[in-house]
């Protein structure tokens, strides 16, 4: 085989890049050696399989101790792959990710008392968008994600989803699908929950390098092949790295700070790379900001693409056998328990368990707990009731909130539970001492070991329903704790608390009012969540992606004297079963919304539905007739001015927008002809991919404005 100059300077560059360096050189062969090694190495790259020329060289390098190894070259992506395998250890290292995989069905079976061999990855229901323009899928979540990861063009994806519905698993799946599937890979899985070494994303992500790759190996060796899609890198928990007041809930949030994260990530998104993102739900990827950011790198020299998910809650029908889901289907209960920790609680419980808690759901939560502190009083031989254990681990769920923490080092934990519960343990000290107590506790089932020893609570669930009970609670030493609590922290606990009792859901409401700092979004979903209804009055707020959904009886929006919501904006939130007075919401818009069996006092006219869809012969929206007025303007006009907004300055490339700004700059013109109404026909002629608050120009919508142009100007 003839190989030229420039191919032998690209085989030198690859070789040079994982640490050899050329020693010889001929027209039938190229020798490296590896010397920065125990027992050095030798490779012997041969061009033409018929020549005997390189038998010398071999038994020259054997004598002097080199390991020699000789390779028919076939190709430069031969050679890459080679060298690949060889340095990355690909198959021990799939092994050893099986081994996590299986250490993770573990822990997930062992909070049931099943056995690993019984873990099941339950399917999530998801919707998912491919550079904003949304689109059906009719795999499974895992399999449509690794679909998507399997293409030559560098591809970022985000997997979005409310604390504890399946972020963290869908992510161990993947890494077993890769193991199973695509053995020739060397998935990279960054846990950031398990390490916050490095503040800083650019240092924490070198920082996993030196730990899970060979130290032979640079940097450049593992970010070239992150590149070149050899190793998928998967980050677990993007929203770790958020600061609380970055996340505040609001879709206005301040994008430098993620900013600066993703400009990182996007330098090695190139050639064939492949990077996925977990995160909680956040209004940073659907907003403006964010939109802006990757169209500036398309426009220039990135062609990367950008696939979100956003995962739902989790399903009876998937979790629940024929029986159990006829048993809450027919109490209207489903909805309720739409969380992973108690729908596995319900799938691995006898049936007679299960028929207890069928009587009264809402003590579900409390029949988990029971079950798990029952359970430790004998695997442990724990000294403490399971009203005592509870105590202790929610005084240490404020802690955590209160200093911001999702895990801390063993010792800290084991020096936190003696200080918070001194005199309890003291109390309990008799066969065993204090010091020793605590090291148990720190081996609770309702904890885990959280990377790099940290310990933290099992899941974020777990979390949330034990900060609620604290802040319920006559913990009043803990006060101090409630008010420096964030936002995630907050958001989980609200989470886990809409499924409580009624009782126990309005006294953590009140609490959290007098007790906690709350974002105006916090509030509201706090309303909703755990009384049924919106609380107070909101001013020029927007509140995006969610459920309001109360089954047992209707939420109510604006209901009794002065909570009024005005001028107020709705994206992306199902509605469900709620009562509206239109009479205290003024000048609101809602987009992407969808209303199932609502009810209304009052007209909706005085608010704008954008792109929203309510159940055939509902009637929940109302339409304004058009007037003579309106009925004057050329309406192709409009029809084209909107169409063109959607085209960028150069004439001919689409660009995506917010509906909220288009609306707002349209407002500002003297138009007499409705832009609500017009947009929406241009949505219900398919002139729009729309989701949420954002909508981007379809290929009918760059025909109907090529066509108005042509007709406006004859």
């Amino acid at each position: 085989m003839e190989v030229s100059a420039s191919e032998r300077s690209e085989i030198w560059k690859l070789y040079e890049l994982y640490g050899y360096r050329a020693v010889e050189t001929d027209d039938e062969y190229m020798i490296f050696s590896l010397e920065n090694v125990m027992y050095p190495a030798v490779d012997i790259l041969i061009f033409d399989e018929n020549t005997q020329k390189h038998l010398s060289k071999k038994g020259e390098y054997s004598e002097k101790c080199y390991g020699v190894h000789v390779t028919m070259y076939e190709g430069l992506q031969s050679v890459e792959e080679y060298l690949f395998k060889g340095f990355f250890r690909v198959e021990r290292v799939a092994e050893q990710l099986e081994m996590n995989y299986s250490r993770y069905a573990e822990k997930q079976m062992n909070i049931y008392s099943r056995d690993k061999s019984e873990y099941r990855y339950i399917p999530i229901p998801y919707t998912v968008e491919a550079n904003f323009k949304s689109y059906h899928d009719h795999n499974s979540l895992v399999d449509s994600i690794f679909q998507n990861m399997q293409g030559d063009k560098p591809v970022l994806i985000i997997i979005e989803a409310a604390a504890g519905y399946g972020k963290t698993s869908t992510a161990y799946e993947l890494i077993h699908q890769y193991t199973t599937r695509k053995p020739d890979v060397r998935p990279f899985f960054m846990e950031l929950a398990k390490d916050r070494t490095a503040s800083n994303f650019r240092y924490l992500l070198l920082s996993q390098m030196e730990q899970q790759f060979d130290i032979l190996l640079k940097n450049d060796v593992v970010l070239q092949n992150i590149r070149q899609g050899r190793i998928p890198l998967i980050i677990d928990g993007f929203d770790e790295l958020l600061s609380a007041d970055l996340d505040n809930g609001g879709v206005n949030a301040d994008f430098k700070e993620v900013e600066t994260m993703l400009s990182t990530i996007s330098e090695l998104l190139t050639d064939r790379s492949k990077v996925v993102l977990t995160t909680r739900k956040t209004a940073i990827f659907s907003g403006e900001s964010f939109i802006d950011w990757y169209y500036e790198r398309i426009d220039s020299s990135f062609t990367f693409d950008i696939i979100r998910y956003q995962l739902g809650a989790p399903s009876l029908h998937d979790w629940l056998d024929a029986r159990r889901r006829k048993a809450f289907g027919e109490r209207n209960i489903g909805s309720s328990i739409a969380n992973p920790v108690l729908m596995g609680y319900l799938r691995y419980i006898n049936d007679l368990e299960f028929d207890e808690i069928i009587q009264d759901p809402y003590l579900l939560t409390d029949k988990f707990f029971s079950f798990m502190l029952k359970r430790e009083i004998e695997r442990q031989d724990l000294p403490f009731s399971v009203a005592e254990q509870f105590r202790i681990l929610r005084r240490l769920a404020a802690l955590f909130g209160g200093f911001r923490i999702s895990s801390d080092a063993r010792k800290s934990v084991k020096e936190a539970l003696l200080e918070l519960n001194r005199e309890l343990i003291d109390q309990k000290a008799v066969t065993k001492d204090a010091d020793s107590i605590a090291n148990t506790l720190t081996n609770h089932a309702l904890l885990d070991r959280k990377g790099n020893e940290n310990i933290g609570f099992l899941n974020d669930f777990i979390f949330g329903t034990l900060f609620m009970h604290s802040v319920v609670s006559d913990d009043e030493d803990m006060l101090d704790y409630y008010k420096e609590t964030s936002y995630p922290f907050l958001e989980k606990a609200i989470q886990a608390a809409a499924v409580a009792d009624a009782t126990d859901r309005s006294l953590f409401y009140e609490r959290l009012q007098t007790f906690c700092k709350l974002s105006m979004s916090l509030r509201f979903w706090a309303g909703v969540k755990l009384k049924g209804a919106v609380q107070g009055s909101y001013r020029g707020e927007s509140f995006d992606a969610g459920s309001l959904y109360n089954p047992v009886e209707r939420c109510h929006f604006a209901e009794g004297f002065g909570n009024c919501i005005t001028e107020c904006s709705f994206t992306n939130i199902v509605f469900k079963q709620c009562h509206f007075n239109f009479e205290q919401i003024e000048g609101c818009t809602f987009i992407n919304c969808r209303f199932e069996d609502c009810t209304k006092d009052g007209t909706t006219l005085q608010c704008e539905f954008y792109n929203c869809t309510e159940l055939p012969d509902q009637h929940f929206m109302d339409y304004a007739p058009e007037t003579a007025q309106e009925q004057e303007y050329n309406e192709d006009m409009l029809r084209r001015d909107i169409l063109l907004s959607f085209i960028k300055v150069n004439g001919h490339t689409r660009r995506m927008r917010m509906i909220s700004k288009l609306r707002d700059d349209f407002a500002s013109r003297d138009v007499k002809f409705s832009f609500k109404k017009t947009f929406n026909s241009l949505c219900t002629d398919g002139c729009f991919y729309c989701d949420g608050d954002k909508a981007y120009l379809s290929a009918e919508g760059q025909k109907q404005l090529n066509l108005l142009q042509t007709n406006i100007c004859s």
